[in-house]
């Protein structure tokens, strides 16, 4: 069996679950992924060690998978954008009005790859906040963090990928 490597990003996109818990089909990114932050990482496991009076290794070992998040950071900061994303609303004259308190939002996601790798994540719960650098390299971006919950739909896996393209 061939290899799959996957290299880069194309899309983050986001959409409402499907009515019934599984993946969401009408998706679409919130703007431009600013370099170098995007990535969706896992982290350790927890190991839980079970010993005996009788042994000095363990009898069994349990192990939980850690849970997965998704990380990056958008450049466009249009009050339309910001509202999907932060809560909020956009005012009469077009701008940006923050929320008094902010509600988490929960999403699909899609994540394809310049090598066409295609990760979709049913249902994320997603995080947002204003990360603006007033400095002459600095750029005004909103970081968004997402943790993978599990599907609502029963036995619909939180993370599945494949490769969309057929010549690698």
């Amino acid at each position: 069996m061939a290899e799959l490597r996957s290299i880069g990003l194309t899309s983050i996109e986001f959409g409402d679950i499907a009515g019934d818990g599984d993946m969401g089909q009408n998706l679409s990114a919130l703007g431009v992924t600013y370099q170098d932050t995007a990535e969706l990482v896992r982290d350790d496991p927890e190991i839980t060690e079970i010993y005996s009076e009788e042994n000095d290794e363990p009898e069994e070992v349990v192990e939980v998978k850690g849970p997965a998040r998704l990380r990056f950071s958008i450049l466009n900061i249009d009050p339309t954008t910001a509202v999907r994303i932060l809560g909020g609303e956009v005012a009469l004259d077009g701008s940006y009005e923050a929320p008094v308190a902010k509600e988490p939002v929960e999403q699909s996601c899609r994540i394809i790859t310049k090598t066409g790798l295609q990760i979709d994540i049913p249902r994320v719960k997603l995080y947002a906040k204003e990360n603006f650098q007033f400095r002459k390299k600095g750029v005004l971006l909103i970081d968004i963090e997402g943790r993978i919950l599990t599907p609502t739909k029963s036995g619909i896996p939180p993370i599945k990928w494949a490769n969309t393209k057929n010549d690698t």
